[in-house]
């Protein structure tokens, strides 16, 4: 499948969840100006990294929720925390070798130290 089929293909499944959770036109408006905002070449990044936050808040609602512990709705959280955390993890670590082959330790945030690997 090409790349543009895929992400129509994502579109249509997406949007038909939103329709069925009554999300509502204003409010994907708003989140496109809001996703505009942010430089285009942070855009990926910042979208990626407020989906998982929004994930993991999901999660932690359905674990209080969940009657069963192991519905198909807890399968689908394992899953989707899964490649939240490989995604971050890859971010990071891609994150940590530009600053090492820039060489700037000023480049580096005060919360990454150089020996320490953050882990989730």
């Amino acid at each position: 499948m090409d790349q543009m089929s895929a992400l129509q293909r994502a579109l249509d499944r997406v949007g038909a969840a939103a329709e069925k959770y009554g999300v509502q036109a204003g409010e994907v408006d708003a989140s496109t100006h809001e996703q505009s905002t942010v430089a285009p070449q942070w855009r990926t990044g910042w979208t990626a990294g407020r989906l998982q936050r929004i994930f993991a808040e999901l999660a932690e609602r359905h674990e209080r929720e969940c009657a069963r512990g192991d519905c198909g709705a807890c399968a689908g959280i394992r899953e989707g925390l899964t490649v939240s955390l490989a995604s971050l993890r890859t971010m990071q670590r891609d994150q940590m070798e530009q600053w090492l082959r820039e060489g700037d330790p000023s480049a580096r945030p005060r919360y990454v130290s150089r020996n320490r690997r953050l882990d989730f």
